[in-house]
């Protein structure tokens, strides 16, 4: 199978991996798995970051079935966007989403299709770190009168909010 992205042994990894897909993946052992099959040596955040990236464009992913997209959608805990939403529901007998918009149960007895299971709860966590971070952000700019140097503002963060994030997870949650 062929994709148009530039991450195409990637694409095409997770892609062959959602054929079966039963229930959601674990997406480091995912990565982990890629990087053996194919003999990586990228690192694991970077490899992480080329699934963030995929996982906006599943439903406009080209040359792939919406059978497929919604295993991957289901697999990588992508929340389903309400107009893909309503061509699954065409296509689905019984079609089940979490609080986060992600399925957890999709079943298509034409195709004998079922997918089943949860999602990590971590969103919420991560939801409320970046709003905190947003309205940081916009307080602190009110009395800032040259660009931020490095991660200093965040040191700040995490300073006056008592936040446990790394670092790197909180930039990671700026990009």
């Amino acid at each position: 199978m062929s994709t148009t992205n530039g991450h195409d042994k990637l694409t095409e990894f997770i892609i062959r991996k959602a054929e079966d897909i039963k229930s959601p993946f674990n997406v480091s052992q995912l990565i982990n798995d890629f990087k053996r099959e194919y003999k990586r040596m990228d690192s694991v955040p970077s490899l992480r970051h080329k699934i963030e990236t995929l996982l906006s464009k599943i439903p406009e992913l080209e040359g792939i079935d919406t059978e497929m997209k919604v295993k991957l959608l289901f697999g990588l805990h992508v929340p389903v966007d309400p107009d893909f939403l309503e061509k699954c529901k065409g296509t689905a007998d019984s079609l089940k989403l979490d609080e986060f918009q992600r399925i957890i149960e999709y079943t298509d007895e034409k195709r004998g299709l079922k997918l089943k299971g949860t999602h990590q709860a971590l969103k919420a966590r991560d939801e409320t770190t970046e709003k905190n971070l947003l309205k940081f952000l916009v307080e602190i700019s009110k009395t800032v009168d040259a660009p931020f140097v490095d991660n200093s503002f965040l040191r700040e963060f995490k300073s006056l909010t008592g936040n446990s994030s790394s670092l790197k997870s909180l930039i990671h949650r700026l990009v």
